[in-house]
């Protein structure tokens, strides 16, 4: 989220607090903190200003996230307003100006009374506090009240994430990912296994949530999705639910899943991010299912593969897998071209001959002309790195195969005239 977001959350809950009572400071914040390692002691029946402007950091944003934005350690002197207010000020973040979001403290050396900002306007401050006559109050004060010795300002940075992440894609892009996956597998019968299972698992939705437990958690995939995002939702990776255009659902794979969204700086529905991972996914895990769907020759060959080997769906009965067959054989149907090759211009290579552990400049030429002029996707693996890898490999082989020539995986003079031809 970013800091504004934080900060409007913040006040959000503040406001629903005010009019609430305690009875005799015995209070509902008290009753909860005391539950925790947050003080250094049972607080409950003591006076709760500083309980309740702690307990505002908690609530909203968790634990461990409110300690650091507190600077507070665990077992505190925070409950103490003095002590709460010298926690900042160790940590340079105690001022004589307010922003929203900020710890007000008053009285000599901060040791009277606490609240927190909720709004800052020319001349007045307005602030949310606890244990004003045992009550939770909405205040405005003079910013030249000599009351006030200073704020306390939070550390954002511990929830917020400046960067903003490319979207999460509701809706289906069906010719984007047939491209996609022709590119990066050099043969259209693999590229059909793979769109026609993903369709038949996700409808080719990238955020898309497993409708069983759309009902379980009671989330759309647009809530679920957000919460993810958000942090709010902190059981991704072991709720169990299927999630995605694969609709992963092992925690190993959710958890690495949720790692390239947070690589990349995307949604955890974002297309573009999953496509990436898929195809890591698939060469680094699967390289048998990747290899096959570069060889296929037949759309059955590709969409079993995929299906029985990667997807691994509950019902693998010889119906459903007749059913991905003919799924997979429609995409087939509607996106099968035979284009040519694009004329481009490219710098003149010395013939050596190149295969797996070659590293260098010709094999970054090899690279190039596999991704630039033949279309080929090496982005999974390392792009035109100038590193003859396995990625580089099956790429040389898928091509040796679509132009005829001995499949090897070796570019020796026939792949080179083939790579170079115009």
């Amino acid at each position: 989220m970013t800091k504004n977001e934080a900060i409007n959350k913040l006040v959000a809950w503040l406001m629903t607090q005010v009019g609430y009572k305690a009875d005799n400071k015995y209070n509902k914040y008290a009753a909860e903190l005391d539950q925790t390692d947050w003080y250094n002691g049972k607080k409950q029946s003591f006076d709760w200003c500083c309980v309740f402007a702690d307990y505002a950091f908690y609530h909203v944003f968790g634990y461990e996230n409110a300690k650091r934005m507190e600077y507070q350690p665990d077992k505190s002197l925070g409950a103490a307003c003095k002590y709460a207010a010298r926690y900042f000020k160790q940590n340079d973040a105690y001022f004589k100006e307010p922003q929203v979001g900020d710890r007000i403290f008053y009285g000599e050396d901060a040791d009277d009374h606490t609240g927190i900002v909720v709004a800052v306007n020319a001349a007045t401050i307005e602030t949310v506090e606890g244990n004003v006559s045992d009550a939770v109050v909405h205040q405005v004060v003079k910013k030249s009240d000599s009351w006030i010795d200073g704020f306390g300002r939070p550390d954002w940075s511990v929830v917020v994430n400046e960067k903003e992440l490319a979207p999460a894609d509701y809706s289906a892009h069906p010719q984007k990912l047939w491209d996609s996956f022709v590119a990066w597998l050099g043969n259209e019968y693999g590229a059909a296994g793979l769109i026609g299972n993903l369709d038949a698992e996700s409808a080719l939705v990238a955020a898309n949530l497993q409708n069983t437990y759309q009902y379980k958690l009671d989330m759309s995939d647009k809530q679920y999705t957000e919460a993810v995002d958000s942090g709010e939702y902190k059981n991704f990776v072991d709720d169990g639910a299927g999630y995605g255009l694969a609709q992963w659902t092992h925690w190993s794979r959710k958890q690495k899943l949720l790692a390239k969204a947070k690589e990349c700086d995307a949604s955890i529905g974002n297309e573009d991010m999953q496509v990436l991972y898929l195809k890591t996914e698939i060469a680094g895990s699967f390289p048998d299912v990747q290899r096959t769907l570069m060889n296929a020759t037949s759309v059955a060959e590709a969409s079993d593969a995929v299906m029985l080997d990667y997807e691994r769906p509950a019902d693998q009965s010889q119906e459903n897998i007749q059913r991905r067959r003919d799924r997979c054989q429609s995409f087939y149907d509607k996106y099968h071209t035979e284009p040519g090759p694009e004329p481009k211009e490219y710098c003149e290579v010395k013939l050596t001959i190149l295969g797996i552990g070659d590293e260098g400049y010709e094999v970054e030429s090899i690279q190039a002309l596999l991704q630039d002029k033949w279309k080929y996707d090496l982005e999974y693996c390392g792009g035109c790195d100038g590193i003859f890898g396995e990625g580089t490999e099956y790429a040389v082989k898928a091509f040796q195969k679509k132009v005829g020539i001995t499949v090897d995986g070796v570019v020796g003079e026939d792949t080179w005239n083939a790579l170079l031809k115009e």
